[in-house]
């Protein structure tokens, strides 16, 4: 993780509690040598009136953005020919 951002609904004056991870993946083979670097970023949101207090809708927020991540690096890592060939070997 490279960097995470968040914004309360106080802030921004909006209803939704939010959250910016921006990652850096590098990909090594067992030479430890990299056979790719990926960067992506993720976003998630949740509404505040769902939520208890901050906390939950702040983790919710994270989580709904680690989910984000999580279909973001599998798109990367399916669509980059070098990490394809050498999982291929």
């Amino acid at each position: 993780i490279e960097r995470v951002e968040f914004s309360l609904p106080n802030q921004t004056g909006t209803d939704f509690y939010e959250a910016w991870i921006s990652y850096r993946v590098t990909v090594t083979n067992g030479r430890d040598e990299t056979v790719e670097t990926l960067q992506f970023a993720a976003y998630g949101k949740a509404r505040d009136s769902t939520f208890r207090n901050a906390e939950d809708g702040m983790a919710e927020a994270l989580h709904t953005a680690m989910r984000d991540a999580t279909a973001a690096m599998a798109f990367h890592l399916n669509d980059r020919a070098q990490i394809a060939q050498w999982v291929a070997k």
